[in-house]
């Protein structure tokens, strides 16, 4: 699946090229291959990525940074980096160390796929609120991720499911404790205030929106985990008995959320 992915987002990356009319677009564009290719590179030697993830990275962050601006190549770094760091002594399982061979391409283009979708609006529109959508994504992939890993530092925390707030073990799909909401909410801060700075235009209301569409999208994520992951509606519901999502498509619907949610407040304000 990476792979199509993949494919389609360099036919983008091509026909954005030939479309962009101003010449240091196309400058910056391929600059911005060899940047990116260069720190997916590195993440790799790292074993931040997979062989897999490097790809997708290099062409997400091409992307990103060709049209979207370095600005907006940055808040993908600060996300990856923020994440990255946070996770790095975390607690784990022995299943969980097994499967840590860095993000895949799934992975990547789970948390910002709605970016370079919202990116690609933009440079057919150019209108802002692709560029706020864009960022409310990334601000619901860090407040989902740094959630994820603050409660990996403690496998013994006390854990409820949120659709129903009864105990559940720590590492549960849609299990919230309070440590990972209050983690969640700081990263969704740290792309909302982020996005505030490089924003000449940008005033308080452009950082709380973020933050709180970011930190909106990584309850929906939970939510969605506990019904569709854990099991809630698959137990009640026989339509729904073969319905289980892996974590990349729920985070797919949580970055979305956040996105859409921007976009639609931005466009009817």
């Amino acid at each position: 699946m990476s792979r199509r992915l993949n494919y389609l987002a360099q036919f983008a990356f091509v026909l954005l090229f030939v479309l962009a009319s101003e010449p240091d677009t196309q400058i910056r564009s391929a600059l911005a291959i060899l940047l990116s290719a260069s720190a997916a590179y590195l993440a790799f030697q790292l074993k931040l990525l997979s062989l897999d993830g490097f790809w997708s990275a290099t062409i997400v962050g091409s992307i990103a940074a060709g049209f979207g601006g370095w600005w907006m190549a940055l808040a993908l770094v600060v996300f990856f980096l923020s994440s990255s760091m946070i996770g790095m002594r975390a607690e784990r399982s022995p299943a969980q160390q097994l499967e840590s061979f860095g993000r895949d391409g799934l992975q990547v283009w789970s948390n910002s796929g709605w970016l370079i979708i919202m990116i690609c609006g933009f440079m057919m529109w150019e209108q802002t609120a692709w560029i706020l959508a864009g960022l409310a994504s990334v601000a619901a992939a860090n407040a989902d991720t740094w959630a994820t890993e603050w409660a990996s530092r403690n496998l013994k925390r006390k854990t409820w499911l949120i659709t129903s707030f009864s105990r559940v073990a720590p590492g549960t799909d849609g299990g919230v404790s309070i440590g990972g909401t209050l983690a969640s909410l700081v990263g969704s801060a740290v792309i909302a205030l982020f996005s505030f700075l490089i924003i000449p235009e940008a005033g308080i209301d452009v950082f709380l929106i973020i933050l709180i569409a970011g930190f909106a999208g990584s309850i929906v994520d939970s939510i969605i985990g506990a019904l569709f992951q854990y099991g809630v509606l698959r137990r009640k519901i026989t339509l729904f008995k073969e319905i289980r999502l892996s974590n990349n498509n729920v985070n797919v619907a949580g970055t979305g959320f956040s996105a859409l949610a921007v976009f639609i407040l931005i466009l009817s304000s």
